[in-house]
Protein backbone atom coordinates (compact mmCIF):
# COMPACT_ATOMS: atom_id res chain seq x y z
CA UNK A 1 0.00 0.00 0.00
CA UNK A 2 1.31 3.77 -0.87
CA UNK A 3 0.90 6.86 2.02
CA UNK A 4 -2.43 6.31 4.69
CA UNK A 5 -4.40 8.86 4.74
CA UNK A 6 -4.28 10.84 8.16
CA UNK A 7 -7.84 12.34 9.79
CA UNK A 8 -7.25 16.19 10.36
CA UNK A 9 -10.41 16.79 11.97
CA UNK A 10 -13.95 15.87 12.05
CA UNK A 11 -16.98 17.70 13.68
CA UNK A 12 -20.98 16.07 13.92
CA UNK A 13 -23.53 17.62 11.85
CA UNK A 14 -26.82 18.24 13.49
CA UNK A 15 -29.97 19.99 11.77
CA UNK A 16 -29.99 22.85 13.75
CA UNK A 17 -28.62 25.34 15.92
CA UNK A 18 -28.92 23.26 19.03
CA UNK A 19 -25.70 21.44 19.06
CA UNK A 20 -25.67 18.52 20.44
CA UNK A 21 -28.36 18.95 23.08
CA UNK A 22 -30.47 18.45 20.00
CA UNK A 23 -30.38 14.34 20.27
CA UNK A 24 -28.69 12.31 17.98
CA UNK A 25 -27.35 13.14 14.71
CA UNK A 26 -28.98 12.68 11.48
CA UNK A 27 -27.47 10.34 8.49
CA UNK A 28 -25.30 11.86 6.18
CA UNK A 29 -26.59 10.88 3.08
CA UNK A 30 -24.88 13.14 0.48
CA UNK A 31 -22.18 16.27 0.13
CA UNK A 32 -22.03 18.84 -2.61
CA UNK A 33 -19.58 21.38 -3.07
CA UNK A 34 -20.35 24.82 -4.78
CA UNK A 35 -18.67 25.64 -7.82
CA UNK A 36 -16.30 28.13 -6.17
CA UNK A 37 -15.18 25.82 -3.70
CA UNK A 38 -16.07 27.54 -0.86
CA UNK A 39 -19.48 25.70 0.43
CA UNK A 40 -19.77 22.47 1.28
CA UNK A 41 -23.68 20.97 0.96
CA UNK A 42 -24.92 18.01 3.13
CA UNK A 43 -27.85 16.84 2.66
CA UNK A 44 -28.86 14.79 5.80
CA UNK A 45 -32.10 12.05 6.62
CA UNK A 46 -33.34 14.89 8.22
CA UNK A 47 -35.47 17.47 6.40
CA UNK A 48 -32.69 20.08 6.75
CA UNK A 49 -29.79 20.49 4.79
CA UNK A 50 -26.54 21.69 6.24
CA UNK A 51 -23.58 24.55 4.89
CA UNK A 52 -20.31 24.20 6.16
CA UNK A 53 -16.98 25.01 5.35
CA UNK A 54 -14.94 22.00 3.44
CA UNK A 55 -11.80 23.76 4.85
CA UNK A 56 -12.35 24.25 8.14
CA UNK A 57 -15.68 22.11 8.41
CA UNK A 58 -17.35 24.67 10.83
CA UNK A 59 -21.07 24.92 10.24
CA UNK A 60 -22.49 28.33 8.12
CA UNK A 61 -26.11 27.79 7.82
CA UNK A 62 -28.49 25.29 7.53
CA UNK A 63 -31.68 25.52 5.03
CA UNK A 64 -35.32 24.77 6.21
CA UNK A 65 -38.40 24.14 3.91
CA UNK A 66 -38.71 20.07 3.45
CA UNK A 67 -41.52 18.50 5.71
CA UNK A 68 -39.69 14.90 5.27
CA UNK A 69 -36.02 14.01 4.82
CA UNK A 70 -34.05 15.12 1.82
CA UNK A 71 -33.20 12.31 -0.45
CA UNK A 72 -30.50 14.35 -2.49
CA UNK A 73 -28.92 17.86 -3.26
CA UNK A 74 -26.75 19.92 -5.75
CA UNK A 75 -25.31 23.29 -6.07
CA UNK A 76 -25.58 25.60 -8.73
CA UNK A 77 -22.85 24.76 -11.87
CA UNK A 78 -22.10 28.46 -12.64
CA UNK A 79 -23.94 30.09 -8.85
CA UNK A 80 -22.32 29.79 -6.04
CA UNK A 81 -25.10 30.61 -3.83
CA UNK A 82 -27.66 28.65 -4.92
CA UNK A 83 -28.45 25.39 -4.15
CA UNK A 84 -31.44 22.35 -5.15
CA UNK A 85 -33.08 19.84 -3.14
CA UNK A 86 -35.40 16.98 -2.90
CA UNK A 87 -36.88 15.08 -0.21
CA UNK A 88 -39.32 12.48 0.75
CA UNK A 89 -42.16 15.15 0.64
CA UNK A 90 -42.26 14.85 -3.12
CA UNK A 91 -40.92 18.08 -3.50
CA UNK A 92 -38.26 20.35 -5.47
CA UNK A 93 -36.68 23.02 -3.41
CA UNK A 94 -34.41 26.04 -4.83
CA UNK A 95 -32.17 27.91 -2.40
CA UNK A 96 -30.30 30.92 -2.35
CA UNK A 97 -27.92 30.61 0.38
CA UNK A 98 -27.08 34.52 0.36
CA UNK A 99 -30.58 35.41 1.74
CA UNK A 100 -32.55 33.30 3.40
CA UNK A 101 -32.34 29.58 5.03
CA UNK A 102 -36.11 29.69 3.32
CA UNK A 103 -36.55 28.41 -0.03
CA UNK A 104 -36.75 31.07 -2.98
CA UNK A 105 -38.78 28.26 -5.02
CA UNK A 106 -40.69 25.30 -4.59
CA UNK A 107 -41.85 22.55 -7.63
CA UNK A 108 -44.17 19.71 -6.26
CA UNK A 109 -42.69 16.96 -8.28
CA UNK A 110 -44.61 13.84 -7.34
CA UNK A 111 -47.89 13.67 -7.65
CA UNK A 112 -48.74 10.58 -5.21
CA UNK A 113 -47.15 10.10 -1.85
CA UNK A 114 -46.36 6.90 -3.11
CA UNK A 115 -43.70 8.15 -5.62
CA UNK A 116 -39.96 8.11 -5.41
CA UNK A 117 -38.23 11.37 -5.51
CA UNK A 118 -34.56 10.04 -5.17
CA UNK A 119 -31.97 12.91 -7.23
CA UNK A 120 -31.72 15.92 -8.65
CA UNK A 121 -29.57 17.79 -10.49
CA UNK A 122 -29.25 21.57 -12.31
CA UNK A 123 -27.12 22.67 -15.60
CA UNK A 124 -28.20 23.75 -19.25
CA UNK A 125 -25.91 27.46 -17.47
CA UNK A 126 -28.23 27.18 -14.03
CA UNK A 127 -31.23 27.35 -16.27
CA UNK A 128 -33.32 23.48 -15.90
CA UNK A 129 -33.37 21.90 -12.22
CA UNK A 130 -34.20 17.96 -12.75
CA UNK A 131 -35.72 15.82 -10.58
CA UNK A 132 -36.48 12.02 -10.47
CA UNK A 133 -40.24 11.08 -9.91
CA UNK A 134 -40.23 6.74 -9.80
CA UNK A 135 -39.69 5.96 -13.39
CA UNK A 136 -39.86 9.46 -14.81
CA UNK A 137 -37.06 12.26 -15.05
CA UNK A 138 -39.34 15.47 -14.43
CA UNK A 139 -37.23 18.83 -16.24
CA UNK A 140 -38.15 22.31 -14.87
CA UNK A 141 -37.42 25.70 -16.18
CA UNK A 142 -35.98 27.83 -13.87
CA UNK A 143 -35.87 30.66 -15.57
CA UNK A 144 -39.82 30.72 -17.02
CA UNK A 145 -40.55 29.00 -13.30
CA UNK A 146 -42.49 25.77 -14.92
CA UNK A 147 -42.00 22.31 -15.40
CA UNK A 148 -40.68 21.92 -18.92
CA UNK A 149 -40.79 18.46 -20.04
CA UNK A 150 -41.47 14.78 -18.85
CA UNK A 151 -38.57 11.81 -20.46
CA UNK A 152 -40.19 8.45 -19.96
CA UNK A 153 -37.08 6.50 -20.97
CA UNK A 154 -36.84 4.16 -18.15
CA UNK A 155 -39.14 1.43 -16.80
CA UNK A 156 -38.65 0.94 -13.74
CA UNK A 157 -37.46 3.78 -10.38
CA UNK A 158 -34.76 6.36 -11.16
CA UNK A 159 -32.15 6.76 -8.59
CA UNK A 160 -29.81 9.28 -9.64
CA UNK A 161 -30.27 12.20 -12.50
CA UNK A 162 -26.85 14.07 -13.33
CA UNK A 163 -25.99 16.70 -16.01
CA UNK A 164 -22.42 16.48 -17.13
CA UNK A 165 -19.87 19.14 -15.88
CA UNK A 166 -18.74 20.64 -19.13
CA UNK A 167 -21.56 20.02 -21.38
CA UNK A 168 -24.38 21.81 -19.34
CA UNK A 169 -27.35 19.96 -21.53
CA UNK A 170 -25.95 16.74 -21.06
CA UNK A 171 -28.44 14.95 -19.06
CA UNK A 172 -27.56 11.27 -17.46
CA UNK A 173 -30.02 9.01 -15.78
CA UNK A 174 -30.24 5.49 -14.09
CA UNK A 175 -31.66 2.99 -11.67
CA UNK A 176 -33.77 0.18 -10.76
CA UNK A 177 -34.31 -0.88 -14.92
CA UNK A 178 -30.19 -1.25 -15.04
CA UNK A 179 -30.12 1.40 -17.82
CA UNK A 180 -28.18 4.48 -17.85
CA UNK A 181 -29.72 7.08 -20.15
CA UNK A 182 -27.68 9.85 -22.06
CA UNK A 183 -29.64 12.32 -23.43
CA UNK A 184 -29.10 16.07 -25.02
CA UNK A 185 -31.93 17.98 -23.37
CA UNK A 186 -31.47 21.52 -25.70
CA UNK A 187 -32.68 19.20 -28.14
CA UNK A 188 -37.15 19.01 -28.35
CA UNK A 189 -38.49 15.14 -27.80
CA UNK A 190 -39.91 15.57 -31.21
CA UNK A 191 -38.81 16.80 -34.70
CA UNK A 192 -39.01 20.38 -35.61
CA UNK A 193 -41.92 19.07 -38.43
CA UNK A 194 -44.10 18.12 -35.95
CA UNK A 195 -42.94 14.14 -35.57
CA UNK A 196 -39.92 11.75 -34.90
CA UNK A 197 -37.52 12.09 -37.54
CA UNK A 198 -36.73 8.42 -37.53
CA UNK A 199 -37.68 5.16 -35.65
CA UNK A 200 -34.92 5.90 -32.72
CA UNK A 201 -36.25 9.34 -32.79
CA UNK A 202 -39.55 7.56 -32.31
CA UNK A 203 -38.95 5.56 -29.67
CA UNK A 204 -36.70 7.51 -27.61
CA UNK A 205 -37.11 11.50 -28.59
CA UNK A 206 -34.97 13.68 -30.66
CA UNK A 207 -33.33 14.33 -27.54
CA UNK A 208 -32.04 11.20 -26.75
CA UNK A 209 -28.15 10.03 -27.15
CA UNK A 210 -27.43 6.43 -25.79
CA UNK A 211 -28.53 3.84 -23.80
CA UNK A 212 -25.56 2.25 -21.31
CA UNK A 213 -26.64 -0.77 -20.31
CA UNK A 214 -25.30 -1.90 -16.93
CA UNK A 215 -27.00 -4.96 -16.56
CA UNK A 216 -27.68 -4.49 -12.58
CA UNK A 217 -30.04 -2.11 -11.07
CA UNK A 218 -27.83 1.72 -10.77
CA UNK A 219 -27.40 2.76 -7.37
CA UNK A 220 -25.75 5.97 -8.13
CA UNK A 221 -22.96 7.26 -10.35
CA UNK A 222 -20.56 9.82 -11.01
CA UNK A 223 -18.89 11.78 -13.83
CA UNK A 224 -14.67 11.52 -13.52
CA UNK A 225 -11.88 11.58 -15.31
CA UNK A 226 -10.25 13.80 -18.58
CA UNK A 227 -13.31 15.72 -19.45
CA UNK A 228 -15.41 13.90 -17.44
CA UNK A 229 -15.50 11.31 -19.67
CA UNK A 230 -15.67 8.23 -17.93
CA UNK A 231 -18.55 7.42 -15.84
CA UNK A 232 -18.95 5.30 -12.96
CA UNK A 233 -21.63 3.61 -12.02
CA UNK A 234 -22.32 1.58 -8.41
CA UNK A 235 -24.94 -1.04 -8.55
CA UNK A 236 -27.18 -1.75 -5.35
CA UNK A 237 -24.98 -4.97 -5.17
CA UNK A 238 -22.23 -2.72 -4.99
CA UNK A 239 -20.88 -3.63 -8.29
CA UNK A 240 -18.40 -1.05 -10.34
CA UNK A 241 -18.97 -0.60 -13.76
CA UNK A 242 -17.14 2.16 -15.59
CA UNK A 243 -18.25 3.16 -18.63
CA UNK A 244 -16.46 5.26 -21.53
CA UNK A 245 -19.12 8.52 -22.41
CA UNK A 246 -16.46 8.90 -26.14
CA UNK A 247 -17.47 5.48 -27.12
CA UNK A 248 -20.27 4.48 -25.07
CA UNK A 249 -18.87 1.06 -23.76
CA UNK A 250 -18.22 -0.39 -20.92
CA UNK A 251 -14.60 -0.57 -20.09
CA UNK A 252 -14.08 -2.89 -16.76
CA UNK A 253 -16.68 -4.19 -13.92
CA UNK A 254 -15.35 -5.01 -10.61
CA UNK A 255 -17.31 -7.39 -8.61
CA UNK A 256 -15.74 -8.92 -5.46
CA UNK A 257 -14.66 -5.14 -3.40
CA UNK A 258 -17.32 -5.67 -0.80
CA UNK A 259 -15.54 -9.27 -0.18
CA UNK A 260 -12.25 -7.99 0.90
CA UNK A 261 -10.94 -9.50 4.14
CA UNK A 262 -10.31 -6.01 5.37
CA UNK A 263 -13.79 -4.78 5.21
CA UNK A 264 -15.44 -8.15 6.56
CA UNK A 265 -16.46 -7.52 9.87
CA UNK A 266 -19.26 -10.61 11.33
CA UNK A 267 -21.61 -11.13 9.00
CA UNK A 268 -21.52 -8.03 7.30
CA UNK A 269 -19.52 -7.24 4.21
CA UNK A 270 -17.89 -4.51 2.59
CA UNK A 271 -19.26 -1.31 0.34
CA UNK A 272 -18.29 0.65 -2.32
CA UNK A 273 -18.85 4.80 -1.17
CA UNK A 274 -17.39 6.24 -4.36
CA UNK A 275 -15.04 6.08 -7.43
CA UNK A 276 -12.25 8.16 -7.66
CA UNK A 277 -9.71 9.66 -10.10
CA UNK A 278 -6.17 10.33 -9.79
CA UNK A 279 -4.80 13.83 -11.57
CA UNK A 280 -1.07 12.90 -11.31
CA UNK A 281 -1.22 9.31 -12.36
CA UNK A 282 -4.74 9.31 -14.16
CA UNK A 283 -5.66 6.60 -12.53
CA UNK A 284 -9.05 5.07 -11.34
CA UNK A 285 -9.46 4.45 -7.38
CA UNK A 286 -12.53 2.81 -5.75
CA UNK A 287 -13.15 4.06 -2.43
CA UNK A 288 -14.93 1.21 0.29
CA UNK A 289 -15.98 0.86 3.58
CA UNK A 290 -16.61 -1.70 6.52
CA UNK A 291 -19.63 -1.52 8.74
CA UNK A 292 -17.67 -0.14 11.76
CA UNK A 293 -16.62 2.82 9.21
CA UNK A 294 -13.08 1.54 8.56
CA UNK A 295 -12.27 2.91 4.71
CA UNK A 296 -10.47 1.50 2.56
CA UNK A 297 -8.61 3.06 -0.92
CA UNK A 298 -8.88 0.44 -3.77
CA UNK A 299 -6.38 1.36 -7.06
CA UNK A 300 -8.36 0.16 -10.12
CA UNK A 301 -7.33 -1.18 -13.17
CA UNK A 302 -9.45 -2.69 -16.21
CA UNK A 303 -9.27 -5.92 -14.53
CA UNK A 304 -8.61 -6.36 -11.13
CA UNK A 305 -8.17 -3.70 -7.95
CA UNK A 306 -6.30 -4.13 -5.06
CA UNK A 307 -6.25 -2.25 -1.76
CA UNK A 308 -4.35 1.11 -2.19
CA UNK A 309 -4.07 3.10 1.20
CA UNK A 310 -5.60 2.78 4.20
CA UNK A 311 -7.80 5.84 6.70
CA UNK A 312 -6.45 5.95 10.58
CA UNK A 313 -7.28 8.01 13.23
CA UNK A 314 -3.54 8.83 14.98
CA UNK A 315 -4.33 9.90 18.03
CA UNK A 316 -6.96 6.49 18.37
CA UNK A 317 -4.93 4.08 16.69
CA UNK A 318 -8.48 3.56 14.98
CA UNK A 319 -10.96 5.31 12.34
CA UNK A 320 -12.62 8.36 11.86
CA UNK A 321 -16.10 7.16 11.79
CA UNK A 322 -18.12 4.43 14.00
CA UNK A 323 -20.52 3.62 11.29
CA UNK A 324 -21.60 3.25 7.70
CA UNK A 325 -20.24 5.75 5.67
CA UNK A 326 -22.38 6.99 3.14
CA UNK A 327 -20.83 9.77 1.07
CA UNK A 328 -17.07 11.26 0.06
CA UNK A 329 -16.23 14.63 -1.32
CA UNK A 330 -13.17 15.76 -2.70
CA UNK A 331 -11.67 19.00 -1.92
CA UNK A 332 -8.97 20.83 -4.32
CA UNK A 333 -5.52 21.41 -3.31
CA UNK A 334 -2.68 23.47 -4.72
CA UNK A 335 0.29 21.69 -6.52
CA UNK A 336 1.93 21.08 -3.32
CA UNK A 337 -0.75 19.75 -1.13
CA UNK A 338 -1.74 16.17 -0.24
CA UNK A 339 -4.98 15.55 -1.30
CA UNK A 340 -8.15 16.03 0.79
CA UNK A 341 -11.10 14.15 1.22
CA UNK A 342 -14.35 14.06 3.49
CA UNK A 343 -16.60 11.10 4.11
CA UNK A 344 -19.73 11.32 6.10
CA UNK A 345 -22.11 8.75 7.02
CA UNK A 346 -25.11 7.12 9.23
CA UNK A 347 -23.23 8.46 12.46
CA UNK A 348 -23.58 12.12 11.70
CA UNK A 349 -20.05 13.03 11.34
CA UNK A 350 -17.89 14.58 8.55
CA UNK A 351 -14.42 13.32 8.64
CA UNK A 352 -11.54 15.43 6.71
CA UNK A 353 -8.81 13.35 5.63
CA UNK A 354 -5.09 14.18 3.98
CA UNK A 355 -2.49 11.75 3.30
CA UNK A 356 0.70 12.20 5.49
CA UNK A 357 4.04 13.06 5.04
CA UNK A 358 5.52 12.19 2.06
CA UNK A 359 8.93 10.05 2.34
CA UNK A 360 11.54 8.03 -0.08
CA UNK A 361 10.12 9.86 -3.44
CA UNK A 362 6.54 8.74 -2.80
CA UNK A 363 4.04 11.31 -4.64
CA UNK A 364 0.78 11.93 -3.18
CA UNK A 365 -2.72 11.52 -4.73
CA UNK A 366 -4.69 14.44 -6.46
CA UNK A 367 -7.89 12.57 -6.41
CA UNK A 368 -11.46 13.69 -6.96
CA UNK A 369 -14.58 12.99 -7.43
CA UNK A 370 -16.43 15.38 -9.55
CA UNK A 371 -15.02 18.03 -11.88
CA UNK A 372 -15.97 21.64 -10.86
CA UNK A 373 -18.16 22.47 -13.92
CA UNK A 374 -17.14 25.12 -16.67
CA UNK A 375 -18.74 26.64 -19.91
CA UNK A 376 -19.33 23.44 -22.52
CA UNK A 377 -21.55 23.11 -25.48
CA UNK A 378 -23.78 19.95 -26.19
CA UNK A 379 -22.48 17.40 -29.29
CA UNK A 380 -24.46 18.21 -31.82
CA UNK A 381 -24.48 16.64 -35.82
CA UNK A 382 -23.30 13.40 -36.94
CA UNK A 383 -22.00 12.10 -33.71
CA UNK A 384 -25.02 12.89 -32.18
CA UNK A 385 -26.71 10.67 -34.76
CA UNK A 386 -24.48 7.93 -34.79
CA UNK A 387 -24.51 7.98 -30.87
CA UNK A 388 -28.63 7.75 -31.18
CA UNK A 389 -28.67 5.03 -34.06
CA UNK A 390 -27.20 2.29 -31.92
CA UNK A 391 -29.07 3.23 -28.33
CA UNK A 392 -28.37 -1.06 -27.26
Amino acid sequence: MTIPFGLQQRITLMPSQQGESAGEPPYVIAMRLSCDQSTALAATSSPTLVLFSPHTLSVTGHLTGHTAPVTDACCFQQNASCVASVGNDGHALIFDIRSSAQPAVRFKVAAKTSEEVNSCTVGGGDGMLVASCDSKVVVYDLRAGKKRTTYEYHSDVVNCVRFHPYHSHWLLSAGDDTNICFCDTQQDNTSQEGGPEDEDSAMFGEEFLQVLPNELNVASFNLIGKEASLLCAVSTTNDVSIFDLDTCSRLAHFQSIREHPLLQYEDSGGYVVDTMWDEVTERLFILAGSSLGHLLLFHANLTTSTPAATFVNRETQGTGHRAVVRCALSIPTSGSEAARLLTAGEDGLVCQWAQDSVEGGASWFKLHNHKVPKPGTSEKGEARRQRRAAPY
